[in-house]
């Protein structure tokens, strides 16, 4: 909140208590617990008051909100990593440590891509404008976003490492303006021309196909780091991704077959049940398994072959067949260092083009 041109705001401490700075009018705590790190979140209402939310998955009003009812609770048990109140309406949601969002108050459901099974993943959860939706946080400092929230790229990723605390949104998008795009790291070294095609009927958004192909390519955690700028146009690519019915995707030629993804030529074809619903080998989320199916599918295109887990707990490299199973590695939407490395080498100094594809085909 802001009085006057001071800015003024609460802060929860962790046995429940609230605490006022700036000017802000101060208030009681609906729950405390003395000796006992129990509170987790503060939300605030846009009409005033709100809940504090405990690990277990309690919500506790104050300042004249109306008291309410999670629709999950885990007492006694430490599964809550963050709220957020419904900017569009009544209630709000809880974050669990598995990536998941449940409503009270009123709130209406919020589907997300995030979620790790068993794996506490989830640090916060952040609001977009003024609507019911925003982007879920995890550990790595990847965003996962969930009702109608558009996807948008981190400027920070720590894969395998637990180095996120939380997060903020700024005045552009609490106001409704397009935040602004990521900025690249990376020197472009040569362009690629991609094309986007459906062969088939396929049951996923061609929509959401396309955006994930688009954020995959512009991400910097991908190939953009060694340097490759993939630039989409009409027809005629360099490279064609497509969405390919699964009973279709054998038609590309050996050796693609109904159930996985695979490569064929100047084709990156990705199976429309696999983007629809991951791997059963794959425990993480929808949305990294979809980042990871299109680095390795492309990363075929650039030169690469299979990679192996180089031990249990480590990063699984992007090159390695994840959706046939781990083998004791973590799941790994991203090219590690040693493959970005790889990829750069296969770049002639002085190019500016990529039109040549690497001949064959490989399947996930």
């Amino acid at each position: 909140s802001v009085i006057g041109m001071a800015v003024a705001g609460r802060m929860l401490d962790a046995w429940g208590g609230i605490h006022a700075f700036g000017g802000a009018p101060r208030l009681a705590s609906p729950a405390y617990w003395p000796g006992q790190d129990l509170a987790r979140a503060l939300v605030l209402r846009p009409a005033g008051g709100g809940w504090l939310v405990d690990a277990w998955g309690g919500a506790h009003a104050f300042g004249g909100a109306p008291p309410v009812r999670s629709s999950a609770y885990w007492a006694p048990f430490d599964v809550v990593r963050g709220a957020l109140a419904n900017r569009a309406g009544p209630g709000g949601w809880v974050l669990d440590m598995w990536g998941g969002l449940h409503r009270f108050g009123g709130a209406p459901k919020a589907p997300t891509t995030a979620g790790w099974p068993d794996r506490d993943l989830a640090r916060g959860v952040l609001a977009e404008g003024t609507g019911s939706g925003g982007w879920i946080v995890d550990a790595w400092g990847a965003l996962h976003a969930f009702g109608g929230a558009r996807p948008i790229v981190a400027s920070a990723y720590w894969p395998g490492q637990d180095l996120v605390r939380g997060g903020a949104t700024g005045a552009s998008s609490s106001s409704g303006h397009p935040l602004p795009p990521p900025l690249r790291r990376a020197p472009v070294l040569r362009t690629v021309t991609y094309t986007i095609a459906v062969r088939g009927t396929v049951h996923s958004d061609v929509n959401e196909f396309v955006a994930a192909v688009e954020s995959t390519y512009a991400d910097d955690r991908g190939w953009a780091a060694a340097g490759f700028d993939f630039v989409r146009v009409p027809s005629g690519g360099a490279l064609t991704v497509w969405l390919s019915q699964a009973a279709l995707v054998p038609s590309f030629g050996a050796p693609c077959d109904s159930f996985y993804s695979c490569r064929q030529g100047s084709n990156a074809i990705i199976n429309d049940d696999r983007f629809a619903a991951g791997s059963p080998y794959w425990p993480g989320a929808l949305s990294d398994y979809r980042h990871m199916v299109i680095n390795h599918e492309t990363g075929h295109w650039i030169g690469f072959g299979h990679s192996g887990c180089a031990g249990p707990g480590q990063l699984a490299p992007v090159m390695m067949q994840q959706s046939k199973g781990l083998l004791g590695c973590v799941t790994n939407p991203w090219p590690l260092p040693g493959e970005i490395a790889g990829a750069r080498a296969t770049i002639p100094i002085g190019a500016s083009s990529l039109t040549g594809t690497p001949t064959g085909g490989e399947s996930e």
